[in-house]
This record gives structure tokens, sequence and C-alpha cells, in this order.
């Protein structure tokens, strides 16, 4: 009976042992479907952060090109300005110099 009572407990440790270890496969298997999903949600934030990275890169290009734009814009203006002050001076000086018609009666 003893040998019976010996393969009767040690069957029962197998089979605690059996749902250990279903429990062990089972609780990887949730554990290797979460790190799959948290490898595929940082893939999905790595490529959104890229595609947000080149429209960044885009952007500031663009704004350096307006930038430029600008820039040679208010040399321009600033040449004009210099330009119209100096014709604004010479006009000035011209009215000056031309009689006015009183004067010119006298």
């Amino acid at each position: 009976m003893t040998e019976y009572d010996d393969r009767l407990r040690e069957v029962e440790r197998y089979k605690e042992k059996f749902k250990e270890n279903k429990q062990f496969v089972k609780d990887a298997r949730k554990m290797s479907k979460a790190l799959a999903d948290a490898i595929r949600l940082k893939d999905e934030n790595f490529e959104s952060l890229k595609r947000r990275n080149g429209e960044n890169v885009r952007l500031k290009k663009q704004l350096e090109a307006t930038k430029e734009q600008l820039e040679t814009t208010i040399l321009e203006v600033s040449k004009v300005k210099g330009e119209l002050d100096s014709a604004l001076v010479e006009v000035s000086g011209l009215k000056k110099s031309i009689p006015i018609e009183r004067d010119a009666a006298v």
C-alpha cells in the first residue's frame, strides 16, 4: 500500500507541477503579448516622431529661406529709402531755388 500511496503522491506532485508550468506558460504568453504591443507602440511613436522631425526640418528650411528673402527685401527697401531721401533733399533744394511768383513779379 505504501508504494501505491507513494506513487499517488508523486502523481499529485506532477499534477501540481504541471499546473504551475501551465500557469508559467500562460503568464509568459501574456508577457510576450504585452511586450509585442509595447514594441509596436514604440515603433508607431518612433515613426510619428520621424514624420514630425521631417516636417520640422522642412519648416526650418522654409523659415530660413523666408528670413533670407526678408533680409534682402529690407536691404532693398533701405536702398530705395536712401534714394528717396536724396530725391526729397534735391526737390527741396530746387523748390528753394525757384522764385515764387510774388518775388518774381516784384
